[in-house]
């Protein structure tokens, strides 16, 4: 006979907001997007980057109107779980115009929508992402984007949000942001489909010891025809995936996804 003791620890929901770049275009199958969300939902995800592109499977969307793309992919991440309302979302594919005319079309409460800057900006970018926040600004919304934390401390003034690579994370960075009163996320576009251990650290004590309001990685799915294909055979080419697909185009989560949500198991324990 062994007996084993067990303490049970009911872990509070996370402080920190974990997810992907998630670029639906770069699914397996379009229209299994539900499931993909449910499958990260599943993986310890509890927000996401909706972009506003076309949705062809839903005959109820106009696929020409970003406003209403953009609704129906929030109200389905809620409606599958993906969405936790307390972290702001970053829209990507939408102008200012028409993230407000989207807000009027939710089925459910959203959270904020934060829009999207100029992606990855070099220096030389300043002088647009400045124009472009005073855009999004004057619709009522903050505005952040994916940005070095060497060049945010040079030309992120004008940016409520920065979401700063971990490669480029400093005590530099994490003092002018604070400074300056801004929002800090993290990100990381450097990982691939392997290498658990990994992926663990990444969401788990590195993150934590971070403490962004978010942690972003890119990205579930890299390249539609990366998976398991129709007749079986596999072309898994291993860049930035995260996850893949069965033969049927049903989610089918790699060694890193499985990190990634022991990560942001520690990351709740830790805290």
């Amino acid at each position: 006979t062994v007996t084993v003791d067990l303490t049970v620890i009911d872990l509070p929901p996370g402080e920190i907001g974990y997810g992907f770049y998630t670029d639906h275009h770069r699914f397996p199958d379009l229209a299994r997007e539900p499931d993909y969300d449910r499958d990260m939902a599943a993986h310890g995800m509890t927000t996401l980057t909706p972009y506003a592109r076309e949705v062809p499977f839903v005959p109820t969307v106009d696929s020409r109107d970003s406003a209403q793309t953009l609704a129906w992919h929030i109200d389905t991440a809620i409606e599958t779980g993906l969405c936790d309302a307390r972290f702001p979302l970053l829209c990507l594919a939408i102008e200012p115009k028409d993230i407000q005319r989207a807000k009027t079309l939710a089925r459910h409460p959203w959270p904020e929508l934060i829009g999207y800057n100029y992606d990855e900006p070099g220096l030389e970018k300043g002088v647009e992402v400045a124009s472009y926040a005073d855009a999004w600004h004057a619709v009522g919304a903050r505005t952040g984007t994916a940005i070095d934390g060497n060049y945010a401390r040079v030309i992120g003034a004008p940016l409520d949000v920065w979401v700063v690579h971990c490669d480029s994370m400093s005590d530099e960075t994490d003092a002018a942001a604070i400074a300056a009163g801004k929002e800090r996320w993290v990100y990381n576009c450097a990982l691939r489909g392997s290498n658990a251990a990994l992926h663990r650290y990444w969401t788990g004590v590195y993150t934590w010891s971070q403490s962004p309001r978010v942690c972003l990685t890119w990205t579930y799915t890299h390249d539609p025809q990366s998976r398991i294909r129709p007749d079986g055979t596999w072309d898994l080419r291993r860049v930035y995936d995260t996850s893949t697909c069965g033969r049927n185009g049903e989610p089918v989560p790699t060694v890193a996804l499985e990190g990634l949500q022991e990560g942001i198991i520690d990351s709740r324990l830790l805290q």
